[in-house]
């Protein structure tokens, strides 16, 4: 078990780290501390999003307890294997954040809530000046965590860039808990609300509720989101091939349609709460694996739902190619 404590390493945000002691930090045997007692800027990340910010130099990363000196890469690429990331899906997450991309986990049900509160928000239902502040979803999810500029870590205490304490969670068995920390910040941490007038009409109001839902629906479906899989795994890194599917000796197992992340143009208006469909979905395979099957590209590129695809194939030596899948039909010969 161990805890992961980070610091941001800017200007100014460095000399007042060092300036002053590290806080007491809370037990480790308890990870569901009240929330009076966990600071409201409080944020968790994903083991890639802080290595990540750990190899740009952005991140200090301590070991159990903040105990010093800190973790290197090594120990952090260590960490990958026990919380079950493959490494190839961290090298075609690495590709992408260092072109500037806002990278996301995907989920199943992610695509039709940001298509459903934009449809709401264009339609006027869901406007900034209508919600009057409902529809603004929990400050700190507001940017997009550490994509948006914030240095913070998952599983453990950090000092943000304003010298702000977050608390630790903890591993156990080998599995980061940064979703069920997530999910008890969503639960508790609630969505503030603006107060609506007389003025404002029932059904005005009934829709900034159903918006405001849509968001905390959002955020909990990316606070949860499982570990990315690859699209063809023989060692049970992302779940494992029945034992029908084993049955032939020479079979690569191909997973149902399994899409790593939801990925947006770089762009400093990106909202969290409400980012609109991707730019396009992103799945991972390995160069060298067998191609998979006409049928298996067709689930995937039915997954993502209209947003175009792209397979990432990662190679043995680290090097991230990017292939562009459609599903047009075969044009006719003149």
């Amino acid at each position: 078990n161990g805890a992961i404590n980070g610091s941001a390493s800017g200007e100014g945000t460095e000399k007042n780290a060092a300036a002053s002691p590290d806080p007491p930090l809370p037990s480790l045997s308890d990870d569901r501390a009240p929330l009076t007692s966990r600071p409201k800027s409080a944020k968790f990340l994903f083991v890639e999003e802080a290595l990540f910010l750990h190899s740009r130099g952005l991140l200090e990363v301590l070991g159990p307890g903040g105990s010093r000196p800190p973790l290197d890469s090594k120990a952090l690429f260590d960490l990958l294997g026990s919380l079950r990331v493959p490494l190839a899906v961290y090298l075609a997450y690495a590709h992408l954040r260092a072109q500037s991309y806002v990278v996301l986990r995907h989920t199943e049900g992610r695509l039709d809530l940001v298509r459903e509160i934009r449809d709401r928000t264009t339609d006027g239902a869901g406007t900034e000046a209508d919600n009057a502040g409902a529809g603004a979803a929990d400050a700190t999810a507001e940017k997009g965590g550490d994509q948006a500029g914030t240095s913070m870590e998952a599983n453990g205490r950090c000092v943000d860039e304003n010298g702000g304490e977050v608390y630790p969670g903890k591993l156990e068995n080998g599995t980061g808990n940064t979703a069920t920390q997530n999910a008890e910040n969503i639960e508790k941490g609630g969505v503030t609300s603006g107060e609506i007038t007389d003025a404002v009409s029932w059904k005005r109001r009934q829709s900034r509720n159903s918006v405001k839902d849509l968001m905390m629906r959002l955020r909990r479906e990316d606070a949860l989101a499982p570990v990315p899989r690859m699209m063809n795994h023989e060692d049970g890194m992302g779940g494992a091939p029945s034992s029908v599917e084993r049955s032939a000796p020479t079979q690569t197992y191909f997973s149902p349609p399994s899409i790593a992340f939801d990925v947006y143009d770089p762009s400093s208006n990106f909202r969290k709460r409400d980012p609109g469909p991707p730019a396009f979905c992103v799945a991972v395979a390995g160069y060298a694996e067998p191609s998979p099957p006409f049928d298996a590209l067709c689930a995937l590129a039915a997954a993502c739902r209209g947003v175009p695809l792209r397979v990432a194939a990662i190679s043995d030596s680290g090097t991230v190619v990017a292939f562009g899948v459609t599903d047009f039909g075969v044009p006719r010969m003149k």
